[in-house]
């Protein structure tokens, strides 16, 4: 056997001919020094360890020695090795590498392409209504086409008005707001007390994670996708591009851009499948799968090549390339809508994701603490594996993810990918979702917000067209050109004067029609309709007349959420699932080092500061000058080494949560102690620094704490002195020499 050796399953060469051809499973336990040999063609071997040189029998030679002369500098020291011992018949095998498990896909490529496009097709038509509405919804928060585009346009060849008052989005501008300014921090907390540096350790490395993604910013974006669509979405993956080691990325995915299967649940324990797809020329598809190339560009020439595709075509597939499946004659289903934009000459690449179950078959030792799951194993080996007698087989109930890329009839890839943990990586914020119907804040508003637009419009066109004010006078009324210019002139100042040719005779004043009030108060009362249907108020701008605490503002701000919260619940419930899952990428992606070098990077950043303020001369001094990294933080490697071998960190050692660290909450925290500190409670000064947004706040609590040490220095100076004073030794309490007992002492 070639390499270092490892704990593990590893398989025999064969040995044999013909149908005694054979070979066997061995499994080696590197650290204990044991091993076993599977039961195959009726017999078994022993595990033969080398024993070190000098060692008089194998029991000498512990755990751990290596092949070589230690001695020797640049000798290369190898794990010792053991071998199989002889069988009743004079043979032996040769001990080869450890037993891969590689994901194997025996389908035709045909079959798996049809699989995809009728699970996209489902659901596509499973969400089209969702779809519809959110496109809606999202012309209704940004004003765009709050109107029907037929309706407008007749108004406007009436020369009639079609205004848009859009009191939608100020509204969930508010709730936006909202969530920007108590933004929550993803926390880790110990299930039990000995985890509590693993929850820190996690703290910050996700800390570190989110920061690199502009993760604030993300999830803006897909808490406002919620809101007026009813669903966002987040994403986490690894890039390679940019570090090799491999950056875990957290982002925005738009809600256009990802389809889900039937579900109940929020979290998507019940969810079989989702599809991201996405439209993109051919250039990018062919360097995206360069190996493809070929079967993409012929795939171009049949789609968009062909004389069918602008004899035959549907009109309306250039203006919705999203509508129904449309097949032209003698080519199958090659110019369907849902892969193939013609207008633009595109393909829509659709990515689907299951969630395929399986029953695995899980070799037990729970006296060596060996779990080996047997997935992909082939049959032959697992058959091999489980005649080891100090293993048990267990079957197993489990899923695993798989990723199917295609374009149209084209399979660009296919496969089991080694995520860290076995789920969708796109995670979703609901708004509001009851069985299949999905829906966000909007959805409700646009009647009401219709009914504003159309009666504002029929008030202006009423006043454009009603009678209007004026004055009634003939060629006799003034005496004169230059008196009528006056009159139209002074006529609507107060208390104007005007010469007239007869008293009798005076311009007659007509007072028009007055404005419909029923209209106004129509209106008055769409607008009062969407403010309670929308149930977003100024509450939660914590506004209030007079003087008001801070304690005040808080509950204020709650009082006006009240009715809101499932938006932030969800959130809550997407966020904890994010955690989970960074927490699972983190063990598989980092390693010892690198975890080393991001957590005291981290430190350091919050330690960017001038020397503390010590007096010159203390022992405050004097340790620091001995000590210099004192008060740094110091990480042990095994501790981290254990963190990443953890089969699962948030099932059993800690729980993911949220934290309220947001510069809003922090302001709030900050009031409700600085006004406990108001009325007594002994609150440290650097406490309340801590919770404060003060510029350098770390210098000021660095003099605060030196300030606090040199007065207790003092404090001791005077304390000896007055020992000292008294007769007494300060350092051991007892009289000086030629000193009488001190004073107060006993009789």
């Amino acid at each position: 056997m070639d390499g270092q050796l490892e704990t593990g399953f590893f398989k025999t060469d064969k040995a044999g001919k013909n149908r005694g051809s054979h070979y066997h499973t061995v499994y080696i336990n590197q650290q204990a020094r044991r091993g076993e040999v599977s039961f195959d063609m009726k017999h078994t071997h022993q595990l033969e360890w080398p024993v070190e040189t000098g060692a008089a029998d194998p029991a000498a030679a512990g755990p751990g020695l290596m092949q070589g002369s230690p001695g020797i500098p640049g000798q290369q020291q190898m794990p010792l090795q053991p071998a199989l011992g002889q069988a009743p018949d004079g043979h032996t095998h040769n001990i080869g590498p450890e037993i891969d498990a590689i994901p194997k896909i025996d389908e035709d490529d045909a079959d798996v392409v049809a699989d995809v496009r009728s699970l996209f097709d489902e659901a596509l038509e499973n969400e089209s209504d969702y779809r519809k509405r959110g496109e809606e919804s999202e012309d209704f928060y940004s004003g765009f086409g709050q109107w029907d585009k037929a309706i407008k346009d007749k108004l406007k060849t009436e020369d009639r008005a079609a205004l848009t008052i859009n009191e939608i989005e100020p509204k969930l501008d508010i709730l936006s707001g909202h969530q920007r300014q108590n933004r929550l921090d993803i926390k880790f907390y110990p299930v039990e007390e000995g985890d509590a540096t693993t929850a820190d350790i996690l703290n910050v490395l996700v800390k570190n994670i989110l920061e690199q993604s502009n993760y604030e910013h993300e999830e803006t974006e897909s808490f406002e996708d919620s809101m007026v669509t009813g669903r966002g979405n987040i994403e986490v993956r690894v890039d390679y591009q940019s570090n090799v080691e491999g950056d875990i990325k957290v982002e925005w995915y738009p809600w256009k851009q990802v389809t889900y299967g039937p579900h109940q649940r929020k979290d998507l324990q019940d969810l079989d499948y989702l599809v991201k797809h996405q439209w993109h020329n051919r250039g990018f598809i062919k360097n995206m799968w360069p190996e493809k190339a070929a079967q993409i560009e012929a795939e171009y020439d049949m789609v968009f090549n062909d004389k069918d595709t602008h004899e035959r075509v549907r009109p309306d597939q250039f203006e919705s390339p999203n509508a129904a499946s449309w097949q032209v004659s003698g080519k199958g289903d090659t110019k369907n809508a849902n892969y193939v934009d013609i207008a633009k000459k595109r393909f829509r690449v659709v990515e689907c994701w299951r969630r395929v179950p399986r029953t695995v078959k899980i070799l037990v030792n729970a006296g060596d603490g060996v779990y080996k799951s047997t997935e992909f194993w082939a049959e032959n080996d697992i058959r091999s594996a489980s005649t080891i007698s100090s293993f048990n087989v267990v079957p197993v109930k489990k899923h695993r993810m798989r990723v199917t890329t295609i374009i149209n009839h084209i399979l660009l890839e296919d496969d089991y990918p080694d995520l860290a943990k076995q789920d969708f990586h796109i995670i979703p914020i609901y708004a509001k979702k009851r069985g299949i119907k999905v829906w966000g804040k909007v959805d409700s508003a646009k009647d009401p917000q219709r009914e504003i637009n159309k009666r504002h419009s029929q008030a202006v066109d009423i006043l454009n067209r009603m009678a209007a004010y004026g004055w009634f006078y003939d060629d006799q009324t003034f005496l004169n050109l230059k008196e009528q210019k006056n009159f139209e002139t002074n006529s609507a100042r107060a208390g104007f004067l005007q010469k007239i040719r007869d008293i009798k005779n005076v311009p007659l004043k007509v007072e028009g029609t007055k404005f419909p009030n029923e209209l106004a108060n129509y209106e008055a009362l769409a607008s009062a309709k969407i403010k309670e249907i929308m149930n977003v108020n100024t509450e939660l701008l914590g506004q209030q007349q007079g003087e008001s605490s801070g304690i005040a503002i808080v509950r204020r701000q709650r009082q006006g959420l009240i009715g809101n919260e499932f938006l932030f619940d969800n959130l809550s419930l997407a966020k904890r699932k994010l955690g989970r899952m960074i927490a699972a990428y983190i063990q598989k992606v980092y390693d010892v080092d690198r975890m080393i070098r991001i957590l005291e990077n981290q430190a350091s950043r919050g330690s960017v500061l001038e020397p503390p303020q010590v007096p010159p001369g203390s022992q405050m001094e004097k340790l620091l000058k001995e000590n210099p990294t004192m008060g740094s933080p110091q990480y042990d490697p095994a501790v981290l080494k254990e963190l990443l071998a953890n089969v699962d960190l948030t099932k059993y050692d800690v729980a993911c949560s949220e934290s309220a660290y947001s510069p809003t909450n922090r302001q709030g925290n900050f009031i409700v102690w600085l006004e406990a500190a108001k009325v007594g409670v002994q609150v440290p000064p650097e406490v309340l620094v801590d919770l404060s947004d003060l510029p350098d706040k770390e210098k000021v609590k660095a003099s605060m704490i030196a300030m606090q040490r040199a007065k207790a220095e003092e404090a001791e100076k005077t304390r000896q002195v007055e020992l000292i004073k008294s007769g007494v030794n300060p350092q051991s309490l007892q009289p000086l020499p030629g000193q009488g007992p001190a004073q107060g002492g006993g009789k």
